[in-house]
């Protein structure tokens, strides 16, 4: 689980909660983006976030 609290003065908290295996990959992180390292994990397959208003990250595979 992840959690953090954005807005001190509220108080609500953000959270996603992830379960399965994951992948733990020593190449390829850096082409995610300026600062990235080479590590990167895969996430598994079931997310669930609640408190965050963002519309949803669609995965561009298929």
């Amino acid at each position: 689980m992840v959690d953090d609290i954005p807005d001190a003065q509220t108080g609500r908290p953000r959270r996603i909660l992830i379960k399965g295996t994951t992948i733990l990959n020593t190449e390829g992180g850096a082409a995610l983006g300026p600062g990235s390292g080479p590590n990167w994990v895969e996430v598994p397959h079931f997310v669930t976030p609640w408190g965050i208003e963002a519309p949803a990250i669609r995965s561009t595979e298929g």
